[in-house]
């Protein structure tokens, strides 16, 4: 291995004795990072996960350095845990911080993005929401929609912004659409409804942006068919929807008529 901290361009503070003393003996701190990032991501927990991605990077800079070294020496360097799990959490690091910034992204729900929407209060409705919640997404199951899958969440309309839960539908095929299904009490009051999103990548983001003045423009040009399964799913999860209001609005013994009111609509294609 090199001595990256003899180097002058280096960072002076990776060079001091207490991070050489890391990185010659951190194998039970990377094990334990690695359970904790494991940990995090089965209960959804995105932001913590890419915090510790980030601090798998950290405290494997000198291996990082070293990889290429590593890669080309690899069958005479002597095998044990140490170097395996060094491998292992630069890998896993790489995966947690892409995946907790694709997830990170999903949680913020701007106007920019939205390119559909949808609402109806139910009056007296407050304190139904959970139930709304859990009703749509097990109609939404049982509707068994291809490639559809379902995620109840907090989303912000920034990063520091407040938190609302909502029940959120995505397709594996079409990453970049997002249906977000929301239910809160307002008051006395249930105020239910929907937003469909599309979040493009930051490169096709700012290519649309700069090409057509629109940032999502390039996203929404889909070919036929893509545009007909897109409609699909979200006809099919409103309708979910709008069935798990009907039967709260018939238990409240109010009229569910006004769940059909085209004015309700803001349309995209």
């Amino acid at each position: 291995m090199h001595d990256w901290y003899m180097r002058p361009w280096f960072p002076e503070f990776l060079g001091t004795p207490a991070m050489q003393e890391i990185a010659r003996n951190d194998t039970i701190l990377l094990s334990l990072m690695l359970f904790g990032l494991i940990l995090v991501f089965y209960f959804k927990q995105y932001i913590p996960l890419l915090f510790l991605s980030i601090l798998l990077f950290f405290f494997n800079i000198f291996t990082i350095l070293d990889l290429p070294m590593v890669i080309l020496q690899f069958p005479y360097i002597p095998k044990d845990y140490h170097l395996f799990i060094k491998i292992v959490s630069i890998f896993v690091g790489i995966w947690g911080f892409f995946r907790g910034i694709k997830e990170v992204k999903t949680m913020v729900l701007d106007n920019e993005r939205v390119i559909d929407s949808y609402n109806y209060m139910v009056e007296n409705g407050a304190g139904r929401e959970q139930w709304v919640f859990d009703t749509t997404e097990q109609l939404i199951k049982d509707a068994h929609m291809p490639g559809v899958y379902t995620e109840q969440k907090d989303v912000t309309p920034g990063f520091l912004g407040e938190k609302r839960k909502f029940l959120v539908i995505r397709h594996r095929r079409y990453k970049e659409y997002h249906m977000f299904i929301g239910a809160r009490s307002f008051g006395e009051h249930l105020d239910g409804g929907w937003f469909v999103t599309v979040e493009p990548s930051f490169f096709k983001r700012h290519v649309s942006k700069h090409a057509t003045g629109n940032p999502t423009a390039l996203s929404q040009n889909l070919d036929f068919f893509s545009q007909q399964d897109i409609k699909a799913f979200q006809a099919v999860s409103h309708n979910c929807f709008k069935r798990a209001l009907q039967m709260l609005l018939e238990g409240l013994q109010l009229d569910p008529s006004g769940l059909n009111d085209p004015q309700a609509y803001l349309q995209s294609w």
